[in-house]
């Protein structure tokens, strides 16, 4: 399974020792605004740069109005830019039918695209029949408003084989994180904060103590005889 940081804060573009190779990074335009920049044309430049200034491998950008013409133009900067940063550049869009316009426009381009907000069946099988390169459902806000989002996302995993890659969205505890590995979800989005916390494991930690006394307990004995 793939691992995407979910943050716009490009100072934390990069995985600690103790974790696997970061695939990319989504960002979205909640996630700009909380790393204190504007929503523009600009910011998105700064951002491709930086994805090829920390060797990020493949970068997911949302559009910020369904706008065919303003994407387009957007695309004519950011795709070059994204080349010479040997960078995956990936639109997000919100799974919505308001938005079919810049998806019709994505297509034409060749842009990967990614439909985000998913979160039923309906639209599931509507973002395969649009050619969503990749759909992502968000599990904590599904599981937030009481419904039980895993036959969707198991779903999601059966039709990866179709072409529609599964990028799991809010995961907000590691047996979710640990549910999606083991049904074969393509990749998964975590908050940096949530890697930091979980790099590292008590019971683990609880073994190396346990290894270490036992180290220090039987130096102190005699020799023995081998």
């Amino acid at each position: 399974m793939r691992i995407y940081l979910d943050t716009a804060d490009t100072g934390l573009w990069a995985l600690p020792e103790g974790c696997p190779s970061l695939h990319g990074v989504t960002t979205n335009p909640t996630l700009i605004h909380r790393a204190g920049l504007p929503v523009t044309l600009e910011t998105y430049r700064y951002l491709v740069h930086q994805a090829g200034e920390r060797r990020v491998p493949e970068l997911m950008l949302q559009a910020p109005r369904p706008d065919p013409e303003e994407i387009s133009a957007w695309l004519v900067e950011l795709l070059p830019a994204a080349a010479i940063s040997r960078t995956k550049l990936v639109i997000k869009v919100p799974c919505h039918p308001g938005w079919s316009p810049v998806i019709h426009r994505l297509r034409q381009l060749d842009v990967p695209i990614l439909l985000t907000g998913l979160s039923s069946p309906i639209q599931l099988l509507w973002a395969r029949s649009v050619g969503a390169d990749y759909v992502a459902p968000y599990l904590g806000r599904i599981e937030a408003k009481g419904q039980n989002p895993w036959p969707l996302i198991e779903a999601c995993v059966r039709l990866q084989d179709s072409g529609v890659k599964l990028v799991a969205a809010s995961i907000r505890n590691t047996e979710t994180l640990t549910r999606l590995l083991a049904l074969g979800s393509y990749s998964a989005t975590l908050q940096p904060s949530f890697v930091e916390a979980h790099v590292l494991d008590e019971v683990t930690l609880e073994a190396i103590d346990q290894f270490n006394e036992d180290i220090a307990q039987s130096m102190a004995h005699s020799p023995a005889r081998l």
